[in-house]
């Protein structure tokens, strides 16, 4: 059964290429301007049910960096109202 489950190809990625493609899909969500959720993220990087429950440290990472890249945004927010007054 098991086998069965890992015939993805995301199933064969490790959870250091899971990070860098979930850094990279929150940079690309920012810089389209869309709204940043946690499904956009896991649907962007294709993470299924099956990856979280192999890599369940995966969901906290997301979250966590959703969090940081959001306050970022808001500092630059801020930085940008400060430069044009």
């Amino acid at each position: 059964m098991e086998n069965c489950l890992n015939c993805n190809a995301s199933s064969y990625k490790d959870i250091e290429e899971y990070k860098i493609d979930i850094n990279n899909a929150i940079k690309e969500i920012l810089n389209n301007n869309q709204r940043l959720s946690f499904a956009l993220v896991v649907k962007k990087v294709k993470i299924t049910p099956f990856v979280i429950n192999k890599y369940p440290q995966l969901r906290t990472y997301v979250l966590e960096r959703m969090k940081y890249y959001k306050e970022i945004r808001v500092i630059d927010c801020k930085i940008d109202r400060a430069v044009e007054k």
